[in-house]
């Protein structure tokens, strides 16, 4: 049922993304990744007398701030080295494709590497801070009403935020998120043991925040330690 709930769903985008003119509407249901598929000869024409060798996923592009993914394969035949990279866009299926002839390839070299993003990574910092603050917020006010209750919710919230990225598989990004419940509920229990005179007070002399709750800080640091980690491997 929920399937069949899923696959409506999509059918009514794409036909609302037609409706606008967004993409190319033959394209909307082509695998636009070409998952498990050969370059030659089920993507482009092979030629005559054109022999397929290897075949190699080498690479996956991506520009965050134009929404694009690509997949990035090699294939090597008897005649000709291809690159192709297939993915999405906002504007529909994108496709990248260089094409070599063994006979004029003088040498190749593929290489490995990590680009940091930094415009991922602060848009994802920002993120996991509105999350930090919303739960610091409710843990905070958790724990004026009935302090135990606080301390009991901020622990609950807190392992529970801490989970994922010990047990989930990649998904860095929600990892960072759920790392960000886990700083705020800590400390929203570490700063509610503290008045609102005593923070204002630390806030205008650059002073730490007194509270009763000191250890509460000890676990979001942590907490913010592996959310910082998270972050820089969502890149």
């Amino acid at each position: 049922m929920g399937m069949d709930k899923n696959e409506n769903l999509k059918k009514k985008l794409k036909a609302y993304k037609e409706r606008l003119g967004i993409g190319a509407p033959e394209n909307e249901f082509i695998d636009c990744y070409e998952s498990g598929k050969k370059i030659i000869p089920e993507c482009i024409e092979q030629n005559e007398g054109e022999i397929p060798v290897r075949q190699y996923d080498v690479a996956i592009l991506r520009t965050p701030i134009k929404f694009m993914r690509a997949e990035g394969r090699i294939q090597v035949t008897n005649k000709r080295l291809i690159f192709r990279a297939t993915g999405r866009s906002l504007m529909g299926r994108t496709t990248l494709q260089h094409e070599f002839n063994l006979a004029e390839i003088g040498g190749i070299e593929i290489r490995k590497d990590w680009r940091f993003g930094i415009w991922r990574f602060l848009g994802a910092a920002i993120c996991s801070l509105i999350v930090a603050s919303i739960f610091g917020l409710l843990t905070g006010a958790i724990y004026e009403a009935n302090e135990i209750g606080g301390i009991i919710c901020a622990f609950i919230f807190g392992l529970a935020g801490l989970l994922p990225f010990f047990i989930v598989h990649k998904r860095f990004l929600i990892k960072a998120l759920l790392c960000g419940a886990s700083i705020g509920a800590f400390q929203g229990v570490a700063k509610a043991g503290a008045s609102i005179e005593e923070i204002a007070f630390a806030a205008a002399f650059g002073e730490s925040v007194p509270n009763e709750n000191g250890y509460m800080t000890v676990f979001a640091v942590i907490a913010a330690i592996i959310c910082l980690v998270a972050l820089f491997l969502q890149i």
